[in-house]
């Protein structure tokens, strides 16, 4: 499910909390929210990007767990990649539903959302 346009806003800005980390600890977002995006301040790699199971279409966010975007069925597409291994330079910043990251390398801001 898609974020309200205000909802939308008020991530970008930080308003939902976000959660700063360079370790390769996991990060788990608090209960009831999401990460909704993740912003890199320094080149970084994932070895956990765990998106949200929102039933159909669940697999249409990057993650590490599989290809999003890779089955060729109608709610998801075709050519998606995973991001295992990817590095993801600095000043980048992705956007998605997820529960959960663990870094391998990098710094990063993860943006908070609250679920649905």
């Amino acid at each position: 499910m898609a974020l309200t346009a205000s909802k939308y806003e008020m991530t970008g800005l930080g308003q939902f909390g976000s959660i700063f980390t360079s370790g390769v600890t996991a990060l788990v977002p608090p209960t009831d929210f999401i990460i909704a995006a993740v912003q890199f301040i320094e080149e970084g790699t994932f070895t956990a990007l765990t998106v949200e199971n929102v039933g159909v279409g669940s697999r249409v966010y990057p993650n590490t767990a599989n290809t999003a975007h890779a089955s060729g069925t109608f709610s998801e597409g075709t050519g998606g990649l995973a991001v295992d291994g990817t590095a993801f330079p600095a000043g980048v910043t992705i956007f998605g539903r997820w529960t959960g990251l663990k870094l391998a390398t990098g710094v990063v801001i993860a943006y908070l959302a609250p679920k649905h």
